[in-house]
């Protein structure tokens, strides 16, 4: 399969792509809710031919590089994510992966062991009940973890949390 990746601030892109990219990911997931706070995030699309196959970003938080990816479900188990991730550890050098589930840590675990020396892998779960800890009162309470992270984003305390 033919597989084109392409590196870019997501403001960067065209109002088509952008749009694209938007909906090739949840309607109100962290990807979509990180451009719109920060446009100027790297982003790493793999197209094929014109059809994008998936995406990632990469953002800084503190000195950490933060690596986020979503595949299109016709492109799962064919390579998309690695080659994404080998991509931005190509630019990048050191990423910081978020384990969300199994399937997640199976696969970062895998991906870990090819690059051990350029990933940190971090369970969300843990990484919530930290946050949860620093933020304390009824806004942490009442708000989800995304929520309280891109909180953290906008205000650029979240290095002192990690």
């Amino acid at each position: 399969m033919q597989m084109t990746i392409v590196v870019r601030p997501f403001n960067k892109w065209n109002k088509k792509i952008q749009r694209r990219l938007l909906n090739a990911t949840f309607d109100d997931g962290f990807m979509r809710r990180k451009v719109r706070i920060n446009p100027a995030v790297r982003t790493f699309v793999a197209f094929n031919k014109h059809q994008i196959m998936g995406w990632a970003l990469v953002f800084r938080l503190g000195h950490k590089k933060w690596f986020n990816v979503f595949v299109n479900e016709r492109y799962k188990r064919q390579g998309v994510a690695s080659r994404l991730i080998c991509q931005a550890i190509k630019r990048e050098n050191k990423l910081d992966l978020v384990i969300w589930d199994d399937i997640t840590k199976n696969f970062y675990t895998q991906i870990k062991k090819q690059y051990p020396n350029h990933i940190v892998l971090r369970d969300w779960e843990k990484w919530c009940e930290k946050i949860a800890k620093y933020i304390v009162g009824e806004y942490a309470k009442q708000t989800s973890y995304v929520d309280i992270m891109l909180y953290l984003l906008k205000r650029e305390i979240f290095s002192r949390v990690f």
